[in-house]
């Protein structure tokens, strides 16, 4: 089911406009919700709804828990979303998050049965399959680095929760304790 035109955007053109736009948006989630009602009550073999973001807890996790569907809400980023981050939490009956510090962005006393409601499933790999690779050393000749070097990298934007900062401080301490490891490392961050 299409968002309607009024939910459409990011969420910070969400919050721009004046009370007639946030009005017509607070319309369309309503009209929104119903069509999402409505399509569950037809469909009764629906046994879980699964919401990635706040906009789907909000929205279809919320039409879900009306039409008395287990909601399990997955949440991958620690953003702080304040009372509807809450919000959320209280529409889902399961809350997986990837990381024990994502939990920080919840309150639990705002959140009904919160011991029991979130579980932290970390993203992993296969561990064989990275065995696999072979290396092409394409970043090494591309920069000039010796065949014999480690690489150690981060793809990611730069923000705190990224850990550039945990890495930093982790290369300080092999430094203060003379490790041989980093006269065979170089490292790269990638935005």
């Amino acid at each position: 089911m299409n968002y309607p035109e009024e939910l459409n955007r990011t969420g910070s053109e969400l919050r721009k406009g004046g009370i007639n736009k946030k009005f017509k948006m607070l319309l369309g989630i309503g009209k929104y919700i119903k069509n999402y009602i409505k399509y569950f009550k037809k469909n009764r073999d629906i046994d879980l709804v699964y919401c990635n973001d706040i906009r789907s807890i909000l929205t279809c996790g919320l039409a879900a828990k009306l039409s008395g569907i287990p909601v399990l809400w997955y949440v991958r980023i620690d953003k702080r979303l304040g009372i509807f981050n809450h919000i959320g939490a209280n529409i889902a009956n399961k809350i997986v998050v990837i990381a024990d510090n994502v939990k920080k962005i919840f309150n639990a006393q705002y959140i009904w049965n919160s011991k029991n409601k979130f579980r932290t499933v970390y993203t992993g790999i296969d561990l064989d399959s990275v065995d696999q690779v072979v290396s092409d050393n394409s970043l090494k000749k591309q920069y000039s680095i010796e065949f014999d070097m480690n690489l150690v990298g981060i793809i990611a934007s730069i923000q705190p929760r990224k850990g550039q900062k945990d890495l930093i401080n982790s290369i300080v301490q092999l430094q203060k304790n003379k490790s041989l490891v980093l006269d065979k490392t170089r490292f790269f961050n990638y935005w």
